[in-house]
């Protein structure tokens, strides 16, 4: 086969549309699996694994606070790691195959550390799949779209969150468990092989990385110390004034420009060594981190309380829909807000 030669459905497969279509379903299954299995808990740990009811809310508490601390440790290895390597399409994929191992385990535990296991894989993938598909969102996307498009993409991924246990807990009623399971496993699976069908584009990563690599030196270049500027104000003002004859010497060479290697090797080595100092230096990334903090937690101790609740839990024994209509409540006002309030906000006001 010739070299140039591209492979079938190039154009559609490597297409900007279809590359966004990819990853939106790909953020959109990993919240509609992290909510599915919450009006799902005490059904696993009760009927599955024979936990004591009065036990129940403290295994919740520590299956849902184990899922987040692996997914913060893990975020910060899947981050750098993510950053040095060519390709976004290995590594989403791998996620989304840990994500798939992980929701296998959980389904299939019938003792505790089965499901502490699962739920370990689930976090894992989940923040893989997470971190490089937006990555690749940030790699194909013009910047003048950003808003637009993560706006959209804020829309599918609430959607995802209400969707999950909206369906989850009736369907354990109608239709039962395992069925209930094998909606998530085929999304995952249909998932997996739209990745594998995605073509990236190399050459926008590439520009998008030169963007990013120029503004993280103007970053690291505000950041560093003011009191260097009085010095070498004073160096140019003593050069002026030196003698003539010192000045004869001719003019130093022009620098030699740097090697695509070599302004990478470069700032690989500034991104390692001083990336969260640079980042966490700007009130901005502060504030968002702060903001996301705040709705995260939000969001754990809603997932936490309410499969427990004492004044739901005989309705949800005898049926799942109680539960579920409630998750509907607090995840409607992001998939309202996110395509137009949010970005007409961020537009309107910074």
């Amino acid at each position: 086969m010739p070299a140039d030669k591209k492979p079938w459905g190039y154009s559609w497969r490597s297409s900007t549309g279809f590359i966004i279509s990819c990853i939106i379903i790909a953020l959109f299954v990993e919240n509609f699996r992290y909510g599915f299995v919450v009006p799902m808990l005490p059904y696993i740990l009760e009927d599955r694994n024979h936990v004591e009811p009065s036990d129940t809310q403290r295994l919740i508490y520590l299956v849902l606070t184990v899922y987040g601390a692996v997914a913060v440790i893990s975020g910060l290895l899947v981050g750098y790691w993510a950053d040095r390597i060519k390709s976004r399409k290995s590594p989403l994929i791998l996620g989304l195959s840990v994500a798939l191992v992980g929701t296998i385990v959980l389904a299939t535990a019938t003792k505790l550390p089965g499901v502490f296991i699962g739920r370990t894989l689930q976090a894992i993938g989940g923040t893989t799949a997470w971190i490089v598909g937006y990555a690749t969102l940030r790699d194909t996307i013009q910047a003048r779209d950003m808003g637009k498009i993560f706006g959209f993409v804020n829309a599918f991924v609430s959607a995802g969150a209400l969707s999950g246990p909206a369906v989850a807990g009736p369907l354990l009623e109608v239709a039962g468990y395992w069925v209930t399971w094998s909606i998530v496993l085929t999304l995952l699976l249909l998932d997996i092989m739209m990745r594998i069908v995605m073509i990236e584009k190399p050459g926008k990563r590439s520009e998008h990385a030169s963007t990013d690599n120029n503004e993280l030196h103007e970053l690291h270049d505000n950041t560093q110390d003011t009191s260097d500027a009085p010095c070498s104000r004073n160096r140019q003002i003593d050069s002026t004034a030196e003698n003539p004859a010192f000045l004869t010497t001719p003019p130093a060479q022009p620098p030699r420009s740097k090697t695509p290697r070599e302004e990478t090797r470069n700032i690989q080595s500034v991104s390692a060594a001083s990336f969260y100092r640079i980042i966490l230096g700007q009130p901005r990334v502060v504030v968002a981190l702060l903001s996301y903090l705040t709705y995260s937690s939000l969001l754990a101790s809603y997932n936490t309380t309410l499969p427990i609740h004492s004044c739901l839990r005989l309705a949800t024994r005898q049926s799942g829909y109680p539960r579920a209509n409630i998750h509907k409540l607090y995840t409607l006002s992001p998939i309202a807000l996110a395509p137009g309030g949010y970005r007409s906000s961020a537009l309107s006001f910074g």
